[in-house]
């Protein structure tokens, strides 16, 4: 998986440079100092690390069992187990690790060649710790990597299971192409497998869910993964380099089976998750074969408001509401127009040409204040779903109303946001992060569409704190319930605010990125922010830029928006 949804970091260039000099600057920690934590730990529980072998190249199994060996947190097993491998050389790499005196390293060689599953869970049978951590047979753990892991344990004991990030490993011991994940992203992994490996399960759990099946060979840690999320919200991140994926070759049959499988069972597994769940959905391929995109069907027929403020710019205005009208394939929606203190000729000419049925106008000339303007037209709105739209956008697909409509319709969705380009096709707004910037930014801005980054792709549904309110929908008895926008903001920063209410009130906000429009920003009023939305800004993301965005990953930089740019180097 990782070849096809990474690659910033390879080998070689400038970001591999950096990456280096960062891991040297970051990684530095004593060995002292963690056994001295762990040892004031009050739970040390025993962690059994599964690993499935079949015709491993003997120097990556090698490699990968001397890692878990140098872990600094002891209480650990090691349950290895073969499916009837041909190459007698990995035969001889086990038998010599089965003989040698460390009762921890446990090692079963099966008598003929089964199905992932089976196998997997075979090892699964052979562990006898309270939690089970995956790992792959070519790839290595970081010495601190089970001390973190019981460190969370003791920090949230009720964790159903734990991931970190992950970089990749060649034969040399180089390290590259890092990956830093979020914090718990239901959607996120609805879209793809961002937990990968490693990653560890409370046995009680796997038990629950019966461990791995048969039929998901290409995705069955996927399948596993999506299982326990039935029955667990339970997850947690760990925002350390923990794992390091090998990229020792295995043999041709394994590699072609593995790539060639892997995006029809996660398909499955998707699929079979949402059926499970009872979900009226369909999943479909994504941009790349390891990513999923779900949409939800609209429940019944229910009418959105699309609420478009403007001040002039008429060729803006008529180009947002005739390409809306034209392109837009769901039935019930309004358009609530309100004009503030529009004053050209031009502008009055084309609302008096605009005779449609959908088409609701209105006047509302008070000294601009986005919130109060925008609440005003929530209140003249007569539909269930509120659909706050800028006039500087322009609708590329048909189907965007109920794409967004599917999700805002979910009683645990908030604020539902879509994917902003420019005019010349690189990403406006793919998310909102809290604290680029010193204040909140737009992920992604800049980049090309379809890009991978050290935070992963644009490409993927995903949650965040906040999605900008250019084109932002969402229930409006939730928008009601936690007061709509703050009218104390005039220009900026109250679609993020509205946002953190919705998130503090219990709900997740969604950014769609197969929902896609233009967005010809900051056209119609001049970029200019006012004090006061500065000191709104301050007071409340306060709180969420001192503990940091759980959505983003505190090792990548908030001086940029690139998902490329490391935190914690020092200057030269």
């Amino acid at each position: 998986m990782l070849e096809r949804i990474r690659g910033r970091f390879s080998h070689g260039g400038n970001q591999d440079r950096v990456y280096q000099k960062w891991l040297a600057e970051n990684e530095n920690r004593e060995s002292s100092q963690v056994t001295k934590d762990i040892q004031g730990y009050e739970l040390k529980p025993k962690i059994s690390l599964i690993v499935t072998v079949f015709n491993t190249d003997p120097g990556s199994l090698n490699r990968c069992i001397e890692s878990v060996r140098r872990q600094v947190y002891d209480n650990w097993e090691l349950c290895l187990h073969d499916n009837a491998s041909s190459r007698q050389e990995t035969i001889d790499c086990l038998d010599r690790w089965g003989r040698q005196d460390d009762p921890r390293i446990i090692v079963a060689l099966g008598e003929q060649n089964e199905d992932k599953s089976i196998r997997s869970n075979e090892a699964v049978r052979m562990a006898g710790g309270e939690y089970i951590g995956i790992l792959g047979d070519n790839d290595e753990l970081s010495p601190f990597a089970l001390s973190e892991v019981v460190g969370l344990i003791n920090e949230r004991p009720g964790a159903d299971l734990i991931y970190s990030d992950e970089d990749r490993i060649d034969a040399a011991g180089n390290r590259f192409d890092p990956w830093f994940k979020p914090d718990w992203s239901p959607e996120l992994l609805m879209s793809v497998n961002y937990i990968n490996r490693f990653y560890v399960v409370r046995r009680e759990i796997g038990d629950r869910v019966g461990w791995y099946r048969p039929g998901y060979d290409g995705a069955q840690d996927y399948d596993l993964l999506l299982r326990i999320y039935l029955v667990s919200d339970k997850f947690f991140h760990i925002p350390r380099i923990l794992y390091h994926s090998g990229t020792a070759s295995r043999p041709a049959r394994s590699t072609v089976a593995e790539k060639d499988n892997s995006s029809d069972d996660g398909l499955k597994a998707v699929t079979d998750f949402l059926d499970a769940r009872g979900e009226q959905a369909t999943a479909a391929a994504g941009a790349i074969s390891t990513e999923y995109i779900v949409r939800y069907k609209v429940r019944g027929s229910p009418k959105v408001s699309i609420i478009v403020p403007f001040k002039d710019k008429v060729e803006l205005l008529k180009n947002c509401i005739d390409r809306l009208l034209e392109k837009s394939s769901y039935p019930d929606y309004e358009v609530i127009l309100i004009s503030n203190n529009s004053r050209e000729g031009e502008t009055r000419e084309y609302l008096e040409s605009l005779n449609h049925p959908r088409v609701r106008l209105f006047t509302y000339d008070i000294p601009f204040n986005y919130s109060k303007i925008n609440n005003w037209g929530a209140a003249q709105a007569t539909g269930e779903y509120l659909l706050f739209l800028n006039n500087d956008t322009e609708v590329i697909s048909p189907s965007w109303i109920e794409e967004m409509l599917g999700y805002a319709q979910r009683p645990e969705i908030g604020a539902v946001g879509a994917k902003l380009l420019f005019e010349d096709g690189t990403i406006q707004h793919g998310g909102v992060v809290l604290g680029i910037g010193g204040f909140a930014d737009h992920i992604y801005a800049g980049a090309r569409e379809n890009s991978s980054t050290a935070f992963g792709r644009d490409t993927w549904t995903r949650n965040y704190l906040a999605v900008t309110a250019a084109c932002l929908m969402v229930d409006r008895k939730k928008f009601e319930a936690v007061g709509g926008f703050d009218e104390e903001f005039v220009v900026c920063g109250s679609d993020v605010e509205l946002c953190l209410r919705l998130y503090a009130a219990g709900y997740r906000n969604v950014y769609l990125a197969f929902v896609r429009l233009y967005h010809y920003e900051a056209q119609t009023r001049r970029a200019w922010v006012d004090q006061k939305d500065i000191e709104c800004s301050i007071r409340h993301y306060a709180p969420f830029l001192q503990r940091g965005d759980p959505y983003y990953n505190e090792n990548l930089s908030l001086a940029g928006t690139d998902g490329n740019t490391l935190r914690g180097l020092r200057e030269n």
